[in-house]
């Protein structure tokens, strides 16, 4: 049986992988790439880029379903 730590490492790595996912479904993968080919010059910024990228990829799902509910 697996405990709450482990389970919570999982919950994490899956919420990470979709923040990446999300990125790279925004951006691409050739510019994710790029973005993430700048680790060396400023390493902090990579996670808060992602991170914002993801956001709004998503933000912009939510406004397309909200404005269909709208419209039908």
């Amino acid at each position: 049986m697996r405990s709450a730590l482990t389970m919570l490492w999982w919950r994490l790595n899956g919420l990470a992988a979709a923040t990446y996912i999300g990125a790279a479904s925004l951006i691409g993968f050739e510019a994710l790439a790029l973005v993430l080919g700048y680790t060396t010059a400023w390493p902090i910024a990579i996670p808060i880029v992602v991170a914002a990228l993801a956001l709004l990829f998503y933000g912009r799902q939510l406004v397309r379903r909200i404005l269909r509910r709208r419209s039908s």
